[in-house]
């Protein structure tokens, strides 16, 4: 009899749950959990009380197909009571952090660590929050150090360290007495007279720096030696017979050749803080002999291109690895962490910087080929302006990457040499005077008819140039035609370019550099007037604080608080642009990029001599 029942009582178990099954849907969907079987079940039950659920299903599959930060954000906004969500929301989180990342801004990071507190990317995030928020600690050498101790995990925690190590090489470096040292090969003609030329030239040039410059002799004992200045400038001179040569389609014929070799050490057998090389070639003809090639009249380029580093400190440890460019940059401009370098042909990046060593891409621009020249960029907020001879490009970003978003040709605002924003409006300047758009580039305005050449903005002033005079107005002014000052520098000068800082601006010309004092806009006061012979060919400059940097052919040039000397010098490759980005300088050119760190360069410290003790009697 029991085995009777247990064989009767297993057909009616299963047709039980035949019949549950059967009379709820729900559950055999549920079950089977994919989108064809949520699909039909709305389809087949409209009216049913799981309608919603089979709908959030529908809709969470769908998301764990293409998961995206604004997919997920929708859904959330839909079902907030979700807990299906969980798997996609983790698969999101390097996505989260890359937008905040792109954003760049303490707000955004913000909002990540909201919807991931606890997550592997949580405390990257809050130490670049941290950052962002205290301006990078550009002002802050405690601050930097006290960041980098709390936040190791952060993007910037790398960059913090290396300039905490800068700074204590300064520290431990600073000197206010170089030694002299010029060498000249035994075949040299007036051997002597050279030696002088060159003392001469470094004596002047350190003369106007502030710092002491002592010939050291050849023949030193151990005893003289131990009171001369370690810091060293080295100058090896030679001339030689140079063959008839054939490179690159050129030929050149039999002649002199001379190279000049100048190095500054902060101690011997350490790294040059500054290295360059100096040529001159003569052809036979040109050459007199018994007599040196640098004091022939065909040596003038020569000496013009001829100069001695000032340096007060091993400053390479600011200097970071360049990086190589896919293409020449002509323009640079930097905000927050980020940098956009533009090309000759309207293409840029951007990238971020927050490892000065490592470029990490953000977005890319690509364009049709044309041929249309642009030599400016500027970020602004969450759009790129690219601007120059053909006009303006407004470029905007989306998830299909960088895309051109308005414009203006050359046959509407002629070619353009600078933007600036102010109170929402864009100010053009150019080949057509000064003209405004709004933001989107639309409905250009003139606001001045003559031509200019350079344009930069102090304050609520705007600052430009016609080649002969700055110029100071309000655009109130402007809309009336009028300016507020004019500085006169006369075409000698030749002023090419004007670059604004807080309350100064500096003027690049064809015959040097010129530093205007805005603080009282009714007042302008010239500062300085440096000559090409005192600061070579200047391309560009930006300002950290008051101090201002000069980059072109010389290098990095740092100006003295009063903009009136050169008080230190570094060697970079790139040397045709400049932008700053927080605490550092981003200098571009050939060859591509190159990030240097500006807070121990700017940083004041009390110079302590790296030298012996005093001479005895002295």
């Amino acid at each position: 009899m029991r085995v009777v029942r247990a064989f009767v009582f297993a057909p009616i178990v299963a047709s039980l749950v035949l019949t549950a099954c059967i009379g709820d849907p729900w559950r055999s969907v549920n079950k089977k959990n994919t989108l064809a079987d949520y699909r039909r079940y709305v389809q087949k039950h409209p009216d049913s009380r799981n309608r919603v659920k089979a709908e959030e299903h529908i809709a969470i599959l769908e998301l764990e197909r293409a998961p995206t930060l604004d997919g997920y954000a929708a859904f959330m906004a839909d079902y907030p009571d979700s807990t299906l969500a969980g798997n996609v929301r983790e698969t999101l989180e390097p996505r989260a952090f890359e937008r905040a990342r792109f954003a760049g801004t303490p707000g955004a990071y913000t909002e990540f660590m909201a919807l991931y507190p606890d997550g592997p990317f949580s405390d990257r995030a809050l130490g670049n929050m941290v950052f962002l928020e205290a301006g990078g600690f550009a002002n802050s050498i405690g601050g930097l150090a006290d960041f980098a101790a709390a936040h190791p995990k952060s993007d910037y925690a790398v960059e913090a360290l290396k300039s905490l190590e800068a700074i204590e090489v300064k520290k431990r470096g600073l000197f206010d007495r170089v030694g002299l040292v010029v060498r000249v090969s035994p075949e040299t003609p007036e051997a002597s007279r050279v030696i002088g030329a060159f003392t001469d030239r470094a004596k002047r040039q350190f003369k106007a720096s502030g710092q002491q410059l002592a010939v050291v002799p050849e023949l030193q004992t151990r005893k003289t030696s131990a009171f001369l200045p370690k810091a060293r400038l080295v100058i090896e001179h030679k001339e030689a017979q140079a063959k008839a040569k054939l490179a690159k389609g050129d030929f050149s014929r039999p002649g002199m050749h001379a190279t000049t070799r100048v190095s500054l050490y902060s101690a011997s057998g350490e790294k040059p803080i500054w290295q360059r090389v100096f040529r001159l070639r003569l052809n036979n003809e040109q050459h007199f002999a018994g007599t040196s090639m640098l004091f022939n009249p065909a040596a003038r380029g020569y000496w013009d291109s001829f100069f001695v580093p000032v340096a007060s400190w091993q400053n390479q440890a600011t200097v970071r690895k360049p990086f190589k460019a896919e293409k020449k940059i002509v323009a640079v401009d930097s905000v927050g962490d980020r940098t956009a370098v533009l090309f000759p042909d309207g293409e840029f990046q951007l990238l971020e910087l927050a490892d000065a060593q490592e470029a990490f891409p953000l977005a890319k621009y690509k364009r049709a080929k044309d041929f249309t020249r642009w030599g400016g960029v500027k970020i602004l907020e969450r759009r790129v302006l690219i601007y120059g001879e053909d006009g303006i490009e407004v470029v905007g970003f989306a998830k299909g990457g960088a895309r051109k978003l308005a414009g203006l040709e050359r046959q509407t605002i002629g070619s353009v040499v600078d933007v600036v924003p102010l109170e929402g409006q864009l100010i053009l300047g150019g080949s057509r005077g000064l003209l405004m758009t709004d933001k989107n580039a639309g409905n250009p305005r003139r606001l001045l008819r003559r031509p200019v050449k350079g344009l930069t903005r102090v304050g609520d002033l705007l600052v430009f140039t016609d080649g002969a005079s700055v110029y100071a107005s309000t655009l109130e002014l402007l809309g009336e035609q009028r300016v507020l000052q004019e500085v006169e520098l006369g075409y000698e000068f030749g002023p090419t370019g004007v670059v604004g800082f807080d309350r100064k601006t500096l003027v690049i010309g064809k015959a040097g550099v010129a530093v205007i004092d805005f603080a009282n806009p009714n007042k302008p006061k010239l500062v300085s007037k440096l000559s090409r012979k005192k600061v070579g060919r200047v391309a560009d400059a930006a300002a950290i604080g008051d101090r201002i940097f000069l980059v072109g052919e010389r290098g990095l040039q740092l100006l003295d608080r009063s903009g009136k000397r050169v008080v230190e010098a570094v060697d970079i490759e790139p040397r045709e642009r400049v932008a700053r980005m927080g605490r550092f300088l981003v200098a571009a050119g050939e060859p591509g990029l190159q990030v240097v760190d500006g807070a121990p360069l700017t940083l004041a410290l009390t110079r302590r001599p790296v030298q012996g003790a005093a001479a005895p009697g002295r």
